[in-house]
């Protein structure tokens, strides 16, 4: 029998990217670099990278479909390195419930409507 799935919210597979800044518990910035989204829910997102994120703390950060760049604060979670030498880090939303919603709201559709743009750089995979 599968065990069951005890997460709050259901994940959504995305493969999009997203910019991230480390910060410190001050919000100091401590590095800068890019990762793409392996799914999401409503609290939180799972980031493969290839640096792990080694900070308490993340500002996550990307451009929806109106241009307008679309950013939230992020707890790091856990993190762990693949097989691969890509690191898996999942973060948990720190914003309000409203702000994690409309934030999840606008990457699931800037992610929906433009999946199939052959221009974006994200290769998403369930391989290690």
């Amino acid at each position: 029998m599968a065990a069951k799935d005890r997460r709050k919210y259901p994940r959504i597979p995305i493969c999009d990217p997203i910019s991230y800044i480390a910060i410190d518990s001050e919000g100091n910035p401590l590095s800068q670099n890019l990762g793409t989204i392996q799914n999401a829910s409503q609290n939180g997102l799972n980031i493969e990278t290839f640096d792990a994120i080694e900070s308490e703390f993340a500002l996550l950060s990307f451009v929806d479909l109106d241009q307008k760049l679309v950013e939230i604060k992020g707890r790091i979670a856990f993190r762990s390195q693949k097989q691969s030498g890509k690191f898996e880090n999942g973060i948990s939303l720190v914003g309000t419930s409203e702000e994690n919603l409309q934030f999840i709201k606008r990457l699931v559709r800037t992610y929906h409507y433009t999946k199939k743009d052959p221009r974006k750089f994200a290769s998403c995979s369930n391989s290690d």
